[in-house]
């Protein structure tokens, strides 16, 4: 599911920059209203604090689907994905909470509690996700 997610994504990002070359906006990235984006950023080579924090995403992203959050999983290295690169300003593993008015960056947190207290890191993301709502 988060596959087909990310190659239609990746598909609304190339149709976009066909004809002509454009930054990524606020609008490319918000979400409807009542609804949440997480944006999971990673390298090609990953830490294990790095694949916790992807797997605890995914948990708390599945749990919540029917309320409307979407995980987008980002390679950082792959050409299509170098405008939301950009636009969320990222060189290494991030992650972030779009709301319809806000963007939060959890990727401090991500790194503090993925391994060494995932429901904490857990907990908070769930918490960030529905202040976003």
């Amino acid at each position: 599911m988060n596959r087909v997610i990310f190659i239609l994504l990746s598909i609304i990002l190339l149709t976009g920059c066909v004809k002509t070359t454009k930054e990524t906006t606020e609008t490319d990235v918000m979400p409807a209203v009542g609804s949440v984006n997480l944006f999971y950023f990673h390298g090609k080579q990953r830490c294990p604090t790095c694949n916790a924090i992807e797997a605890l995403t995914k948990t708390v992203a599945d749990s919540l689907s029917n309320e409307g959050v979407k995980l987008f999983i980002i390679d950082i290295n792959e050409k299509e994905n170098q405008p939301l690169v950009d636009r969320f300003e990222v060189s290494w593993s991030s992650l972030f909470v779009v709301g319809h008015d806000s963007i939060e960056n959890l990727t401090e947190t991500g790194f503090s509690h993925a391994r060494n207290n995932p429901d904490c890191f857990k907990a908070q993301l769930t918490e960030t996700i529905k202040r976003a709502e």
